[in-house]
């Protein structure tokens, strides 16, 4: 979405991806200004609700705010607006925040005009249907939009300050849940300060100061005609180990079913362990509340593929009744507790749901951090023709997040998706790929990387990381080659689907890195290369460096906290990749290779990979490998260690790497040159069909040098111990010991696959396991050259889980 602005003599509307275009005054003594909103997806499925907007406004000369006037262009009707961080210079109004009330079907334009003029059929409604009404008490304040209403305290001294920051919370009928503040010393003063109050919205700010420096401020917000109150929360100077909190109560609702994405509405109390039912396989079969009541669901900004009970969204409600409350995450960008959590979100700030004695409560901890919520209250109709029992569906609170909180109109609305084409640049890079230009188009379209979105729930469906591969294999290639041969409407269209799912891949949404380090390492990788895939198409969008460099940070941070460190006291190096070396390491660096390339070489000549980290990382690689092999025409192979393994030759990828380091490293990259013959195929790619194979292009006769391998001890994975070397005998066994991780798909022999032995020489493999039998399979030692003995009954080892690397005080039987 994109707004185009023009500017009428000395009003100014700025920010995000703007374009404005100056004109001169429509008449003398009239100010105005035109917004045009437009949905440049165009997605039949895509159609975003009636939500609050706000745009910046510069006013040099200054306006008598009462002389304002917001109309729709299309029916000459005045609608709402407010302003709000008002900044006025002799009563003027200089600078301000415009805040309206629209919608955006899809493929619709909106226009609206903000004009001084004083024309009377411009009128100045100051109310509309769900208009938020401010009542005060002594004690509260209410804040009711006709939907739902909120009451929060007054605020004051002592005496005053021990009231939660919602006291009472219901729909427009009647109080559903009272607020309870849960903390051993309570507050020495509550301030509450109304930010705002008007037509569009209504916003208090509440502090409460503790003693010893801590302090609580939570911003209260209702907006017109919405179902959810908006809850902002910034903690300073509370500790995890204060269980200092507050809670909403739901004495004002009987509570039956329960609801998380990913999972069937059930039972308040759980299935009782019904082995019918879809649960997550690590966690037990019982899914009833523990013994103090709490539920196994959370609300929790991120967690991995596919998450059961960590998720952004929870609903509940009475069988019997006609209203469900529920709460979802507005701005997972806020919610940050200071801790880079690395591969799912801590608990830390996640609110927790209790079930006891036939109540509903919910838990939000007070700790350091901040918190944006959601909180809904909206009638059982809006789920009754969606909810089967037993079945999977989103429900009306998945909506509220997709269209308040993940993908809001106020965010896409500054998206950049409609831009100039440049046809004729492309291709830049690839010479073949495995579609044609009609395919382009139904696979952007009609992907269900976009399509699904519209009607899903995040992690359940849209973009995946797993789905993202599709901009690797086929997107970039096809479109890369193709491109020219489209129309301008096909390529305007089609550039504007490419836009939109960069912006979502970059969005902290979909897998955060800003407030923490979402995981698995390489699924980071696909999601991440989308948004330099983007910028490697198309250089000329305006926020195409931006793009290229979210993707550097990610690699940066991906290095920084996925690389084993050297530890000097072991004398052990560092480089070590949190994922097995059979499988994923290969997985995250086939894409972080593949977008670096490509912006390195077709964008900016600036080499991405260059981090802190990436030779310690190539040369775990180089010296990971195993004496050659005469099975493999006398090549070094990977060990099989960890899922998915196989004895497999070297990927081509490993000699691009090397490539990339001649500048920064030569000695290595020529190492790696020559363990990695040209010829070799891809990882998980095979043939010439492969378009990324050009990578190698000018580098084929380059057969490197001899690295001469040593033994070698590396953190968190063992030693390598040659002999021989570049001899017929030559030998390397391979004592891998897996530390506590992170840690991740290497194997579950002793949970970790710790004291696995692998042994090679003379050109031969004496060692042996299948794709799983160290990986994914439920296996100990039986599959795996290890150190166990076998006795009467099945094999012994050291340790649990058959294990020797975990507890040495435990003797072989």
């Amino acid at each position: 979405m994109r707004k185009q602005l023009s500017r009428r003599d000395l009003l100014k509307i700025s920010g995000g991806a703007v374009a404005a275009t100056w004109l001169t005054p429509a008449s003398a003594g009239e100010t105005s200004v035109d917004i045009i909103l437009k949905d440049d997806l165009r997605h039949t499925d895509f159609s975003w609700p009636v939500s609050r907007l706000s745009y910046p406004v510069d006013l040099r000369r200054g306006v008598r705010e009462e002389s304002l006037r917001l109309i729709d262009r299309t029916t000459g009707a005045g609608i709402p607006f407010q302003l709000t961080d008002v900044q006025r210079e002799e009563g003027l109004v200089r600078r301000a925040l415009l805040n309206l009330l629209a919608d955006l079907p899809s493929g619709a334009r909106k226009e609206f005009r903000l004009t001084t003029g004083n024309d009377d059929s411009a009128p100045n409604p100051r109310e509309s249907a769900n208009t938020v009404r401010v009542v005060r008490s002594a004690q509260s304040i209410t804040l009711d939009n006709g939907l739902v209403r909120v009451q929060i305290p007054q605020g004051g001294g002592k005496g005053g300050a021990n009231a939660s920051p919602i006291t009472r919370l219901g729909n427009g009928q009647r109080w559903l849940g009272r607020g309870e503040l849960a903390v051993s010393t309570g507050p020495e003063r509550l301030t509450v300060q109304e930010m705002a109050a008007g037509p569009v919205f209504a916003e208090y700010r509440l502090t409460y100061d503790f003693s010893e420096r801590k302090r609580y401020q939570a911003t209260v917000r209702l907006t017109s005609g919405m179902e959810f109150v908006e809850l902002d929360e910034a903690m300073e100077g509370f500790g995890k180990e204060e269980n200092a909190a507050w809670r909403i109560v739901w004495d004002g609702l009987g509570v039956t079913h329960r609801y998380c994405p990913n999972r069937a509405p059930e039972p308040v109390a759980g299935t009782g362990g019904d082995p019918t039912s879809e649960r997550h396989p690590e966690l037990p079969g019982d899914q009833q509340p523990t013994a103090d009541g709490c539920l196994p669901l959370k609300i929790a900004p991120y967690h991995n593929w596919m998450s059961w009970w960590r998720l952004p969204t929870a609903a509940f409600w009475d069988e019997k009744g006609n209203t469900r409350v529920g709460v979802f995450i507005t701005d997972t960008a806020r919610w940050n507790d200071g801790e880079y959590a690395l591969w799912g979100s801590s608990d830390t700030l996640s609110v927790h749901f209790h079930y006891s004695s036939e109540q509903l409560s919910w838990r939000l901890p007070l700790v350091r951090g901040t918190r944006s919520l959601g909180l809904a209250v909206y009638p059982h109709d809006r789920d009754s023709a969606r909810v089967q029992t037993g079945k999977q569906t989103p429900l009306y609170i998945d909506d509220l997040r997709r269209w308040h909180g993940w993908i809001p109109l106020q965010k896409v609305k500054d998206w950049v998706l409609d831009f100039p084409a440049n046809p004729e640049a492309h291709p830049r890079f690839f010479e073949q790929s495995p579609g044609n230009a009609k395919e382009i188009e139904r696979r952007v379209q009609h992907s269900g990387m976009i399509a699904s979105i519209a009607k899903g729930t995040e992690r359940g469906s849209g973009p995946s990381p797993v789905g993202s591969r599709e901009f690797f294999s086929s997107w970039t290639p096809d479109w890369d080659r193709l491109g020219a041969s489209l129309s301008a409407e096909q390529a305007r269209r089609l550039q504007a689907g490419y836009a939109f799912l960069a912006y979502l891949h970059r969005d902290e949404a979909l897998m955060p890195m800003r407030t923490m380090l979402a995981g698995h390492p390489n699924f980071l990788a696909d999601v991440k290369g989308v948004v330099g895939l983007f910028a490697f198409l198309f250089p000329q969008h305006p926020e195409a460096r931006p793009m290229a460099d979210h993707f550097e940070k990610f690699v940066e941070l991906n290095l920084r906290y996925h690389t084993r460190p050297d530890v000097l006291a072991w004398d052990a190096q560092g480089g070590r990749w949190t994922e097995n070396l059979a499988c994923y390491t290969w997985a995250a660096l086939k894409p972080t290779l593949q977008t670096s390339y490509l912006l390195h070489h077709y964008f900016d000549g600036h080499n991405r990979l260059l981090q802190p980290g990436i030779l310690e990382f190539a040369r775990w690689l180089l010296n990971s490998v195993s004496a050659p092999q005469q099975s493999h025409n006398g090549q070094a192979t990977l060990p099989p260690q960890g899922a998915h393994a196989r004895e497999a030759h070297l990927p081509y990828h490993l000699r691009v790497l090397g490539q990339e380091l001649m500048r920064f490293d030569p000695l290595l990259a020529e190492h790696l040159l020559w363990l990695t013959p040209a010829e070799n195929e891809g990882f998980e790619s095979k043939g010439n069909n492969d378009p990324y194979r050009k990578m190698l292009a000018g580098w084929q006769d380059n057969r490197g040098t001899n690295p001469r391998l040593t033994s070698s001890k590396w953190t968190g994975y063992g030693f390598v111990l040659r002999a021989a070397v570049g001899t017929p005998g030559e030998m390397s066994v391979h004592l891998q010991q897996i530390d506590d991780g992170p840690n991740y798909r290497w194997g579950r022999a002793g949970k970790g696959g710790g004291g696995v032995l692998y042994y090679y020489a003379a050109g031969k493999s004496f060692s042996h396991n299948g794709p799983e039998d160290v990986g994914d399979a439920p296996r100990g030692v039986e599959r795996c050259t290890s150190f166990g003995v076998k006795k009467s009954g099945g094999y012994r080892c050291i340790g649990p889980y058959r294990s020797r690397s975990r507890r040495p005080d435990r003797a072989a039987s």
